[in-house]
């Protein structure tokens, strides 16, 4: 795996930390993070530090009258829409939220559709990990074809077309 592979992640640092701090099991969510950066949860722990947040501990809300936020007429908060939005950028899909935040699906939906969040409906958006992207790399260069690579690596032509297309391959 090349240094840069390593360095990259697939998140940005703000939405690195909005969904940490919007996650009601923090613990799970680091877990989660982990997986949507190929990454392990020791190095999503030191990013979460890095970031200025201690994972090993809860925040704890300095003025008890902010942590309560007006809610709208649906119950949902500014903070609610801030949150999904940035998630919806990530390229999660309504069920990857829902799962994650642990939000109703409706609500999730409504208040996609009320501030006019484009919906992420795209199937296997989910990136390979470097190791796998080297090994498409490592066969094509290699001449075999779509085919052959598909049974080589255990998925069928059209994933090794799009993945091919994804990566410029």
């Amino acid at each position: 795996m090349s240094e840069a592979a390593r360095t990259t992640w697939y998140m940005t640092d703000e939405e690195i930390k909005v969904m940490y701090r919007q996650a009601k099991n923090r613990k799970e969510m680091v877990g989660i993070i982990a997986d949507m950066n190929v990454r392990s949860k020791a190095e999503v722990k030191a990013k979460l530090l890095s970031l200025g947040i201690d994972p090993m501990q809860d925040e704890i809300v300095k003025n008890p009258s902010k942590a309560f936020q007006s809610r709208n007429k649906h119950g949902y908060t500014q903070k609610d829409v801030d949150v999904i939005k940035a998630l919806a950028a990530s390229g999660m899909t309504q069920n990857q939220m829902y799962k994650a935040l642990h939000i109703g699906q409706r609500k999730i939906k409504r208040i996609m559709e009320e501030n006019g969040i484009p919906q992420n409906t795209k199937r296997g958006c989910t990136p390979w990990p470097p190791e796998r992207v080297e090994q498409l790399h490592r066969l094509v260069r290699e001449g075999y074809t779509n085919g052959q690579i598909a049974r080589k690596m255990g998925y069928s032509h059209v994933t090794i077309w799009q993945r091919r297309k994804r990566y410029g391959i």
